[in-house]
């Protein structure tokens, strides 16, 4: 659907809520955009992001692609990235996600270690862990823990901070990662990522209708729209 038609359908949906109720101050175009806009995000989060454990919501995210397949970005990152922190046997890289990131999915460094099978400079999967686990991995008893493979912790606000062994050395990073969807807007004429907005929806059109139906509600319950029974 495109945003017209959202809002269309949204307006129907409130006429049908019940013909003993009717809505005292209907919304505008803008109102109905908000929620919608809203709505959109809010299914993302729930249906992907909230099932707990980083893995599980990577898991979703990937199982249910199809969805979401105009919303995963691939960014190749800056070559010879700089460590931000070091010690003698852990350095730490933070990796620079863009203004659209929403949620991260993989990640690759370009690294070269004596671990790796065939020598020389190879691209290796990165291995995500929280910070409880990268806590074991640093103790681990060995007087200098070896990672075979860079590990990456998600931190707050966005933030994910890469980690390896002195032993290894990362020339590039590169990842994918889910990106904000772009806002709905009347007066975008196309998706138009410069500007941050689209005249329609990106998620798969089997997910509009459920968007519109909790944009509906939510504009009822959180907006606090005033319904009275007719008379």
């Amino acid at each position: 659907m495109n945003v017209k038609e959202m809002q269309a359908a949204a307006v129907m949906q409130l006429q049908l809520i019940s013909k003993e109720l009717e809505i005292v101050e209907k919304p505008d175009s803008y109102t109905l955009l908000y929620f919608l806009n809203l709505s959109q995000l809010q299914y993302i989060i729930t249906n992907f992001l909230n099932k707990g454990q980083v893995s599980d919501n990577i898991e979703a995210i990937h199982r249910r692609s199809d969805i979401l397949r105009n919303l995963i970005k691939r960014y190749e990152g800056t070559e010879s990235p700089t460590a931000i922190s070091a010690s003698d046997s852990i350095g730490s890289i933070k990796l620079d996600l863009p203004s659209d990131y929403l949620y991260y999915m993989s990640s690759f460094s370009f690294i070269e270690n004596p671990y790796t099978t065939f020598g020389g400079k190879n691209w290796v999967p990165n291995r995500i862990v929280d910070h409880q686990e990268l806590y074991k991995i640093i103790n681990s008893g060995f007087n200098s823990p070896i990672l075979r493979r860079p590990c990456v912790v998600l931190e707050e606000a966005n933030k994910a901070v890469l980690y390896k062994d002195r032993d290894t050395s990362v020339f590039n990073i590169s990842y994918v990662y889910l990106r904000k969807p772009l806002e709905m807007s009347l007066d975008a004429t196309s998706n138009n990522v410069p500007t941050g907005k689209t005249n329609e929806c990106e998620l798969d059109e089997s997910t509009h209708m459920d968007i519109v139906n909790n944009a509906v509600q939510m504009f009822i319950t959180d907006y606090k729209y005033k319904l009275t029974t007719r008379q």
